[in-house]
């Protein structure tokens, strides 16, 4: 099992969908994901020896009516991660408001 450095769960309610995303650090890379309903629908990752290894990560999912609910997930503070959901542009949820 690998060492987990760091880890963010963020769930919320989008129009009647359960939406969850999390987040893992570990010693070896990290790992992000995006569920709707308990269905994962977008993964994202960053492994060590990879070029960009500090970018945020970025997650999306194309609704049944073509709008994109779009995640990002960075560093909010020294210690912690922080996310912004946008459906359509629009803010639907944020851990770190500015």
């Amino acid at each position: 099992m690998p060492l987990r450095l760091s880890r963010l769960n963020k769930s919320f309610q989008l129009e009647g969908k359960a939406i969850a995303v999390e987040h893992e650090v570990f010693v070896e890379g990290s790992r992000s994901a995006l569920s709707v309903d308990g269905a994962e629908v977008a993964t994202d990752r960053v492994e060590k020896g990879d070029p960009d290894q500090r970018r945020n990560h970025r997650l999306a999912w194309t609704r049944p009516a073509g709008q994109v609910l779009e995640v990002e997930i960075g560093p909010a503070t020294t210690w912690a991660y922080g996310l912004a959901a946008r459906l359509a542009g629009r803010a639907v949820a944020e851990t770190h408001p500015a």
